[in-house]
């Protein structure tokens, strides 16, 4: 083999390989030789090299700041200043921009091309598609197409072999004495003396070049007799492969530092950084040991195994993993096949290995297991940004109560121990439309366990309105909402049964289900609340309710210097939690709230004084038991009440904290089931039905898909770590029959936990169970009538933490006690608000005094107005549509629709009965079949001044002052939605003002093409028109003078018009993306549908959907047959699909 290039000039000279060593050689052996001969085992990707002459001017700028130069680079991914690329993914932009960045980065060469954008190692598809251009590079450049196809690669993701560099290397091939040889189709039989045999040919060579690699990060170590304790080599170690610590050192062999390559990200970076950095903290390390009398150090093997994990995690995150290469030990026959290098990027690395250094090296340890997981979440969330992104949620709009709301989703690891399957966790965001200069956030972490956050978007946008100025983020727990859902099949069933049981150990494995705990999902919320801190720096806040106080609290103790301020609503006790025991609880709180009404002499006296409310409901339920409950047996026998659903019902009834009141009906409902006559049977009768459908409502979870509610996810927490309190023992199936059967109310699922508790594959208990979080200082509120989180059992808790918590216990209060504002009670909700933000809220806000106007006794007969609503004068024999709006609490209602279809006058009862003032709130309203005068009545309140939807139907509006009014909504800041089925008189009477109309969506029941004009011309941020019947007149046409650009959508419903006339009106709508036409009473034949092509083609370049409806009179299959004809052709089918 000649060793100087000249030396080959006329020689036949072979060359195997086409990585990165025979990429560099080819093009410069081919300009020497008399003929150089490729042989290619695999095809590469290359881009060009650019080498050139730096310039004086870059050069002088370099070197004079070269200090701060290498200081950014040190914060960067590869270790080089950030290059001119894209920071969004591929496939967000069009397929030319995406070409034209392609083609910028091809002409500026270097390795810069792969950060063309940020997901080009990451995702498949966007890494096809530069793929792709590098191969019609290929096909550019190379002439002889039969070579081109050789020198195609594929199989195998760019980037994931190493990508090349290359100065006219692919121009190459198309010398004539260069000679491609794919060794893909036949392989090499033997080497001569004179040269190579491939079966029948032989090539007569002189020189042979081997550009095949070497054994990369091992090799050159394996060179060296190594040797560890006990006289272990190296080579013995890693014979499954090598593993090391933050690839800087190995276990077992102490005081061995190992450098560039191997466990860490040279390979993927700039190298001499790397070494660099490498080498300057082996001297730290070095002095460190000397100036602490340290001798050896060596890291453990669980931070070492920890490390390989948390490696091969971030590879297979990538598309490094998906090809056999050097970067795993494929080029190397009999080398463990492992992924050796780190691609975490130089940033993240240089974090990683700088944490060690802030924790002392851990004494003669890198790593102990209580301070190392594989990946930190502090350093994990670094690595992640949140793509907030319109929610991907049907029926919930973008915008909601003056807030936007929108979701992000990470990818967080199954086992923060051992990184290798991630998994998703998702959170919503809250934010208001009128955003502020302060930036404060309030986390809001929700019950069950099993609960998502989404089943709390309506009440805290409620709750929390938009002018406070604070962003609320609910964060769904992993196994549940848009975060991975645990379910019962692939469809996440709820139903929970053996074959569920089945279904999760397989898909998840036993290990894979225990890392739904919640341990994990404060992990979880670790990440998410860095991630969003990144971008979003400020107060943060967390407000918890039920479950979400023990997720609150695990948190806190493993994490507890996060946050600024912490809440807890409906407060569980770690250590006393005992859902075994739950049922007797609750009971026993039920039996506290009866006991009110005894000690009130009104509601007292409806009740024998040997049979008070809670003697004379254990006696009911047992005959219900035993099936010997007249009054029910008589005149129920639909929807018959069970003893079981009754005890559900009130639990509910006395838990609710957004009703409050609606509790004080059930000495009622216990006094009518035993007098039981006439009246009381219509009253319970329409009680009963309205309570079953609530009731079935909230039965629906075990069968919901895991979006608002994991059943699955409540029994595996459950079961494994809620079941039994601290040092409690097991309870059989028939103790907790026999417990259930003596409550007056309770939950009713503790028999449905206890029957599944031997076969769930429970997780164990860490050292978190039955732990408090002792350092953080937060607020803690209880209701004393609540049953689902036992107030003694939260005020045991203040106790024993009340030199970092306070407490405030609100009477009478149910379930989450903030919820009481729905009735006019603020106190609990301004406590939490002040704790959470001090500086945003007025002072008293923070004084718990305002506890003391709180009601101190429950109002059961109506005593108050309040009460009135809920007492046992509520269950009277009143028109439904009176009981009713009783109940009806209008500073709650968002959304409001009325009508007189079914029934004259309803609106007008309706109004007798309300305070139409009250509905502060009310974002829609819809008034179906109204009357003049209650049109009037309505519009003239104040509730249209906060309406973002207003829907009216009216056959006869001729009121010249409600046409104003109407006129006025629409000018109103805010509308964005308007329907109005009124007659073209009614239209032509309303002003369409131009300034200040927000209107984006109308909908108009009939109207003159005169008015349409009229209306186009005055909105101009009107988005979709919906016409139900549409006259036009050709004489009009010329009234038109420019086009409507802003309508996207278009619906038309009854119209005559011919197609030429509805070509015109198209051609004032150029910017439609929908057209809708309802029903056209044409013939459509070959000519009508081409004429649609050419009006598509020329007018609505920007058409995405299509849809008419035909009026048909003959249905028979030629006629259908005929119809659908002309729309098989490539336009139709191709095209526009």
């Amino acid at each position: 083999m000649a060793t100087d290039r000249s030396q080959l000039c006329g020689r036949r000279v072979a060359v195997f390989g086409t990585g990165s060593s025979g990429v560099q050689v080819i093009p410069v052996i081919a300009q020497q030789a008399k003929h150089l001969f490729v042989f290619q085992r695999t095809a590469t990707f290359t881009v060009p090299a650019q080498n050139k002459p730096l310039e004086p001017v870059y050069e002088q700028w370099w070197k004079s700041n070269y200090a701060e130069h290498r200081k950014q680079m040190l914060e960067t991914i590869i270790g080089c200043l950030a290059p001119d690329t894209r920071n969004c993914s591929a496939m967000s932009v069009t397929s030319d921009e995406r070409l034209q960045e392609y083609e910028k980065q091809w002409q500026k060469g270097r390795l810069n091309f792969l950060g063309a954008f940020n997901d080009l190692v990451l995702n498949q598809e966007a890494n096809d598609t530069a793929a792709e251009f590098l191969r019609i590079k290929i096909r550019e450049i190379v002439k002889d197409p039969a070579v081109v196809e050789k020198l195609l690669p594929y199989g195998f993701p760019l980037g994931a072999k190493r990508l090349c560099l290359d100065t006219d290397y692919f121009d190459t091939f198309n010398h004539d004495n260069v000679t491609l040889v794919d060794l893909r189709q036949e392989s090499i039989n033997e080497i001569t003396p004179t040269g190579i045999r491939i079966g029948d040919r032989k090539y007569e060579l002189d020189d042979i070049v081997f550009a095949t690699g070497f054994d990369a990060f091992i090799g050159a170590l394996f060179k060296i007799d190594i040797r560890g304790r006990a006289g272990k080599t190296l080579r013995e170690k890693w014979v499954g492969g090598p593993s090391t610590y933050l690839g800087l050192m190995t276990s077992d062999f102490p005081n061995l530092f190992i450098m560039t390559g191997l466990g860490n990200p040279t390979v993927f970076a700039n190298a001499a950084l790397c070494i660099e950095q490498n080498v300057d903290w082996i001297v730290n390390c070095l002095v460190y040991l000397r100036t602490n009398h340290h001798e050896t150090i060596e890291p453990n093997a669980e931070a070492e195994n920890d490390w390989g994990k948390y490696i091969n995690a971030v590879a297979n995150f990538t598309l490094f993993s998906k090809a056999d290469s050097w970067f795993n030990g494929a080029n190397i026959e009999g080398k463990p096949k492992v992924f050796m290098a780190c691609a975490c990027g130089v940033s993240n690395y240089r974090k990683k290995c700088q944490d060690i250094v802030v924790n002392g090296y851990q004494e003669n340890n890198a790593r102990t297991k209580s301070v190392v997981m594989a990946m930190n979440t502090s350093e994990y969330a670094l690595e992640h940004r949140c793509i907030w992104s319109t929610c991907n949620v049907t029926g919930y709009p973008s915008t909601f109560l003056d807030y936007k709301l929108d979701c992000c989703t990470l990818p967080v690891p199954l086992n923060y121990a051992r990184p290798d399957r991630l998994i998703t966790i998702s959170m919503s965001r809250l934010s208001p439309l009128r955003s502020t200069s302060d930036n404060n956030t309030l986390f809001i972490l929700m019950g069950g366990p099993g609960g998502s956050g989404w089943s709390l978007v309506e009440n805290v946008a409620l709750l929390i309105p938009a002018q406070f100025g604070i962003t609320l983020i609910l964060p769904d727990h992993r196994g549940t909402g848009l975060s991975t859902v645990l379910g019962c099949d692939d469809n996440h069933l709820q139903t929970i049964t053996t074959d569920c049981i089945t279904y999760l150990t397989s898909k998840w494995t036993i290990e894979g289900l225990n890392q739904f705990t919640i341990t994990a999902a404060a992990h979880d919320l670790s990440v998410q609340m860095q991630v969003y801190q990144a971008d979003h720096p400020g107060r943060i806040s967390i407000y918890s309710v039920s479950y979400g106080t023990l997720w609150l609290d695990r948190f806190l103790q493993i994490y507890p210097t996060l946050i600024q301020s912490a809440i807890m609503d409906g407060v569980i006790n770690p250590i006393l939690i005992s859902i075994s025991r739950y049922d007797l609880f609750a009971s026993q709180v039920g039996l506290q709230f009866l006991t009110y009404c005894q000690l009130q002499p009104e509601c007292h006296s409806y009740f024998p004084v040997d049979q008070p409310p809670y003697v004379m409901l254990y006696r009911i339920l047992a005959e219900l038991d035993t099936n010997k409950q007249q009054c029910i047996n008589k005149y129920f026998n639909e929807d018959k009440p069970k003893s079981d659903w009754l005890r559900n019902l009130f639990f509910n009834m006395i838990q609710s904290g957004d009703t409050y009141m609606d509790r004080t009906v059930i000495p009622a409902v216990i006094f009518r089931l035993n007098r039981c006559n006439v009246d009381d049977v219509n009253v319970l009768n329409f009680f009963f039905r309205s309570s079953f459908s609530k009731i079935n409502q909230m039965q629906t979870k075990q069968n919901d898909p895991g979006f608002l509610f994991s059943n699955v996810l409540n029994y595996n927490i459950v079961l494994s770590e809620m079941w039994l309190a601290l040092n409690e023992s097991e309870v059989d199936k028939e103790t907790i029959i026999a417990w259930y059967k003596s409550t007056l109310m309770a939950p009713n699922n503790a028999e449905q936990l206890i029957s599944l508790r031997a076969q769930w594959p429970k997780y164990p208990l860490d050292q978190y169970y039955s732990k408090v979080a002792s350092y953080t200082p937060l607020l803690m509120i209880s209701g004393q009538l609540d049953p689902s989180t036992m107030f003694d059992q939260a005020s045991q808790l203040a106790s024993i933490t009340s030199k970092t918590r306070t407490f405030y216990a609100i009477p009478l209060a149910g379930h989450i006690t903030v919820n009481i504002a729905q009735v006019g009670y603020y106190c609990p909700l301004h406590l939490v608000c002040a704790w959470a933000f001090p500086t945003i809220f007025p002072s008293e806000w923070n004084d718990p005094q305002c506890i003391r106007y709180l009601p101190a006794t429950l109002d059961f007969v109506g005593a108050t107005t309040l009460g009135q609503k809920y007492s046992m004068k509520l269950l009277n024999s009143e028109p439904k549509v009176q009981i009713l709006c009783r109940l009806i609490r209008p500073e709650t209602v968002v959304r409001l629709s009325l009508s007189n279809l079914i029934k004259e006058n309803t609106i007008q009862l309706f109004l007798s009965l309300v305070d139409i003032y009250q509905f502060t709130r009310l974002r829609s309203l819809t008034l179906s079949n109204v009357s003049d005068d209650d049109l009037d009545s309505i519009l003239h309140s104040n509730i249209t001044n906060s309406l973002t939807s207003l829907s009216i139907d009216s056959s006869v509006l001729d009121n010249s002052d409600t046409l104003a009014l109407i006129s006025s909504i629409i000018a109103q800041k805010g509308l964005h939605e308007l329907n109005l089925s009124i007659d073209a008189y009614g239209i032509d009477q309303i002003s369409w003002p131009k300034q200040c109309c927000t209107l984006r969506k109308l909908a108009i029941k009939s109207c003159t093409s005169e008015q349409i004009y009229l209306i186009l011309r005055q909105l101009p941020n009107l988005r979709h028109l919906k016409l139900d019947h549409l006259d036009w007149f050709e004489n009009e046409r010329s009234i038109i003078c420019e086009p409507f650009e802003q309508l996207i959508s278009l619906t038309i419903g009854q119209t005559k018009m011919p197609l030429s006339e509805l070509g015109y009106l198209i051609s004032l709508t150029p910017s439609l993306v929908d057209l809708y036409l309802i029903e056209l009473n044409v013939s459509v034949n070959a000519y009508y549908i081409t004429q649609w092509e050419k009006l598509i083609s020329t007018q609505l370049t920007r058409l995405e959907k299509f849809e008419f409806r035909i009026i048909c009179d003959q249905y028979d299959s030629a006629n259908i047959e005929s119809i659908i004809a002309p729309f098989r052709t490539p336009f139709w089918l191709e095209q526009k699909r």
